[in-house]
């Protein structure tokens, strides 16, 4: 019989994910098997309409999901979620994010700027606290704060017919 590894010695890889479905927002995340099946997985479990595409897969050393808490951390401002593993960042960010977790780096002190470009009449996304006290003013007062244009504005965004 086998001893398993302690946790902070199992390999993984740290992943980058991005859905049609969700322009502009990519999924960072970690796994200790293939990032190609995680992905299937994930479309698969959640129900989204599109299936995830990997963007990007770096193997680490050591625990995976402390470094990917590092990372989450180094993308906080730009999480519109508190308990989602969902960013607004390119892919160049997100990238830096992991090699600055796996070299140990400090987070920047800075927010990172928005790099993303929306079509007009967009509204860029609002600061995390922001989102969620409005989510949460919402909820509590049966108001839908999520405007985001009409059915042509949302298939045009995504590629589709204009």
């Amino acid at each position: 019989m086998s001893k398993r590894p302690p946790k902070s010695r199992i390999p993984g890889w740290l992943y980058v994910l991005a859905s049609p479905a969700m322009p502009g927002l990519l999924k960072v995340g970690y796994t200790n098997r293939d990032p190609r099946v995680r992905a299937i997985e994930i479309a698969d479990a959640t129900g989204v309409p599109c299936a995830y595409v990997l963007l990007h897969k770096q193997a680490v050393e050591g625990n995976a999901e402390k470094l990917e808490g590092i990372v989450h951390a180094l993308l906080g401002d730009r999480r519109p979620s508190p308990n989602r593993e969902f960013f607004y960042c390119t892919l160049d960010e997100a990238k830096a994010a992991i090699d600055a977790a796996v070299a140990g780096r400090k987070p920047p002190k800075e927010p990172l700027a928005l790099a993303i470009t929306l079509p007009d009449g967009w509204h860029a996304p609002v600061a995390p606290a922001q989102r969620l006290a409005s989510s949460r003013a919402g909820q509590k007062q049966g108001r839908d704060f999520g405007d985001v244009g009409s059915i042509a504005d949302m298939v045009a965004f995504a590629g589709g017919a204009s």
